[in-house]
């Protein structure tokens, strides 16, 4: 789970969570400071005019800038090893290997000790993505983007088309570019914008059914559907125009699927009004995750996944007791 937030603390009162207010889009201007002389070529008894003044203009523009760059941090607990992920101050990148065994354990022939099939492919998405955000030109169109992305997907499953036909993995990219955040989304993984403490913004979950998600698959696959544009259906492209002081949040599944949205809030809130490093935040959230534990067996206190595929039940019975009244 990644975490991305503005440098300014100065945060109001949490409010109680609500609708998402759609935001308005806002350009950027961006001022390139003045080059000056290194102060070391110049000698300390035979000042320049206007040196000092200079020089505390520098310090104040570099200071400034460097208050106004996003801050950003990390937190993982690794269970099967079939996840990856990268983070850097303009992107958060996580890939959640899906495979038919759920733990090394499960192998008659006791752990491997080389990765999963769908590990090599989520290490390998990663990394192609990573490249090419960190290589080509920034996106300035959706569509830019997307392109992007859907290079690195292809790099990768080229990468790996000969480890195993049964890897998958789905795939979340958040990329900050001026005052936008860009997305991308394959499957359950999540990007979540906090603004206030509330939710401005959520990516969709790109499923064929409950839990069973969209996933990168082989090579050849891929191809077919770029070739037959069906990646609508695959993939969610989006971009949302950001606001000073909002925090990104971009995880997987196995943090989504044992967390609360508004517990999620609450820590982030309260972390935001101490100070508190983004990957220190990181690991709070990671821990709470952990430390779960229902006091009882209502749907208030269970498990978010527990309550979800509650849901999901009651909303296949009404369809099903729907079709059959419509027949």
């Amino acid at each position: 789970m990644k975490m991305l937030r503005g440098a300014s603390n100065n945060q109001r009162t949490p409010q109680t969570p609500g609708t998402p207010q759609q935001p308005h889009p806002t350009d950027k201007k961006v001022v390139q400071p003045p080059i000056l002389a290194d102060e070391k070529h110049m000698h300390p008894t035979t000042p320049q005019p206007g040196t000092n003044k200079l020089t505390r203009m520098w310090r104040h523009i570099r200071r400034r800038r460097d208050d106004s760059f996003p801050r950003h941090g990390s937190a993982s607990f690794v269970l099967h090893g079939e996840d990856a992920m990268a983070v850097g101050p303009r992107y958060h990148i996580v890939a959640d290997g899906i495979s038919t065994s759920t733990h090394p354990s499960d192998n008659p022939a006791g752990p491997s000790l080389s990765p999963s099939p769908s590990a090599v492919l989520a290490r390998a998405l990663v990394h192609a993505v990573e490249q090419v955000l960190l290589h080509d030109p920034p996106p300035v169109h959706l569509a830019d983007f997307e392109h992007m992305i859907v290079r690195a997907i292809i790099s990768a499953q080229a990468h790996c088309r000969h480890v195993s036909p049964s890897m998958g993995s789905t795939l979340v990219v958040s990329f900050v570019q001026g005052k936008h955040l860009f997305t991308f989304s394959v499957g359950d993984s999540k990007c979540l914008v906090l603004r206030k403490a509330r939710i401005a913004y959520e990516t969709l979950a790109v499923m064929k059914e409950f839990n069973v998600p969209w996933t990168v698959y082989q090579y050849t696959v891929l191809i077919r559907l770029v070739n037959n544009l069906v990646g609508v259906d695959m993939y969610v492209v989006q971009r949302i125009p950001l606001k000073k002081c909002d925090t990104v949040l971009t995880f997987s599944d196995g943090f989504g699927d044992n967390v609360y949205k508004d517990e999620v809030l609450q820590l982030v809130a309260s972390a935001q009004v101490t100070s508190v490093h983004p990957s220190d935040v990181c690991s709070r959230l990671v821990h709470h995750a952990r430390a779960f534990v229902p006091a009882d067996t209502t749907q208030e206190s269970a498990l978010p996944f527990a309550a979800a595929a509650a849901s999901a039940y009651v909303a296949r019975v009404n369809e099903m007791s729907y079709d059959n009244k419509e027949v």
